[in-house]
């Protein structure tokens, strides 16, 4: 499903090419170029657990010897997952070790979830997509006021952000309720599109109707999957406060041990919303907006979990900016304007947003192709942003400010590809970043990992 591109933007003045971007823009200033780590060769052993403050694990031995700022090309590995989009998040399971993949193309009927190991370089297919409803109405069916396919699983559909892991309960968790297509027939959203439908369901959307009017819990239904017993399960959450509202990036928080849903432009801008994965009941929690009055928070915004300093990072995509909110405070800040923050959504995609736990940094990520969607590069070009390369922002939140980073070491860095999707995500057990990117449902996957800076001793 398409969004609406970024806003036009105010320009930067007095920045001539990449050098001068790195040397003269305030707003993404610059530091100190990242040292190299000694001796980095590949294939050797890293530094040692505690020094590189990850969890102890296997390493890949490629992705061990990669220097600071730098991309890495791993061969893919078959089977793996094609490439979708809407789906660039990948929640990460830290018992595990291993990532998500799940989410169709537009109108898709790929309900099928993998898995990705970095540390073997492998992927796993947890289930295989179901069959297209178009082809066979079937696939669809009612059961205790819920929508699912035959084999009871959720509906395919874009992720978004809606998908996130509970660390705390081991459970990965979807918040479907938006909806965007029927594992393959696309209504444009709304679940009561079932009668205009060109093909005969099971069932009509009356009797749809009528079977949530008679559900006792009152709130969205949820999907949870357990990797253990590699089972999914439908979850009637309790929304008796009337909060929940409408659908919009849901993560967990760990020090809360629940998951948060920012307010849209059409929910309460004073109430964040929470959902228990214990009690499965909604609640709302004030909020206390430092922002501008106009500013709300868009449904595709990625939000990354700061474990350093127990916020949430969020890169709004309309209006724009990059906020802070903190769930125990109850406080949302805007702490870089529209202008100086490199656009990100979760649609296209545009860009990827993770959060580096051993080095504390929230990582914006471009591949030279993230630029195409949607007109993105226009928009970083009226901003004097560079939009013809691969790049990388590191987010210093105690100045306020984005940092372009130099020019990858090596030079090795992912080229161009024509209509790509990406898919990404932050491993604290390698301290790399996965970018998982292929032409738009194709199955020619390039493997990327980028690392931000290796672990120094006492960090």
């Amino acid at each position: 499903m398409r969004v609406a591109a970024a806003p036009a933007l105010r320009s930067f003045r007095g920045a001539k090419g990449l050098r001068g971007l790195l040397c003269g823009l305030c707003a993404f200033g610059l530091g100190a170029l990242p040292a190299l780590p000694a001796a980095a060769q590949e294939g050797k052993e890293a530094a040692p657990e505690k020094a590189r403050g990850r969890s102890a694990g296997p390493l890949n031995p490629q992705v061990a010897a990669m220097p600071d700022n730098s991309w890495l090309k791993l061969r893919t590995p078959t089977p793996h997952s094609i490439v979708r989009s809407g789906s660039p998040w990948m929640p990460y399971a830290p018992e595990a070790k291993v990532a998500f993949v799940w989410g169709a193309v537009h109108g898709g009927s790929s309900n099928d979830l993998w898995t990705y190991d970095m540390a073997a370089n492998a992927w796993k297919e947890l289930h295989k997509a179901e069959a297209h409803a178009a082809q066979d109405p079937g696939v669809l069916k009612l059961k205790d006021a819920v929508l699912m396919t035959r084999e009871e699983r959720p509906l395919a559909g874009h992720q978004w952000g809606a998908m996130d892991y509970d660390s705390d309960g081991h459970a990965l968790w979807l918040y479907t309720d938006a909806g965007c297509s029927w594992q393959g027939l696309y209504t444009g959203g709304s679940h009561l599109h079932i009668d205009s439908l060109k093909v005969r369901l099971s069932f009509t959307g009356k009797e749809y109707e009528e079977a949530l009017s008679k559900r006792a819990v009152k709130g969205p239904t949820l999907w949870k999957y357990d990797l253990k017993t590699n089972k999914w399960s439908w979850v009637h959450s309790d929304d008796s406060a009337r909060v929940a509202g409408y659908a919009s990036t849901f993560r967990y928080f760990p020090p809360l041990g629940k998951f948060v849903v920012v307010p849209m432009y059409k929910d309460d801008q004073n109430t964040l919303k929470l959902f228990d994965p214990k009690s499965r009941k909604w609640e709302g929690r004030k909020l206390t907006r430092k922002v501008d009055p106009s500013d709300y928070i868009s449904s595709n915004s990625p939000i990354v979990y700061d474990s350093r300093r127990k916020v949430m990072v969020i890169s709004n995509t309309q209006p724009g900016g990059t906020f802070i909110l903190d769930p125990v405070q109850g406080t949302l800040e805007k702490i870089v304007p529209a202008a100086k923050t490199p656009f990100v959504n979760l649609d296209g995609n545009c860009g990827i947003l993770v959060y580096d736990s051993v080095n504390a940094t929230t990582l914006t990520v471009y591949t030279k192709s993230n630029f195409k969607v949607y007109d993105t590069g226009k928009h970083f070009e009226k901003l004097g942003l560079p939009c013809d390369d691969t790049y990388v922002w590191a987010l210093d939140i105690d100045k306020k400010e984005w940092c372009l980073q130099p020019p990858p070491t090596g030079g090795v860095k992912p080229g161009e590809r024509g209509a790509t999707m990406s898919h990404a995500y932050y491993d604290p057990a390698q301290n790399a970043v996965l970018v998982y990117e292929g032409s738009y449902g194709g199955g020619d996957g390039d493997t990327w990992v980028y690392r931000y800076k290796a672990a120094r001793r006492g960090r």
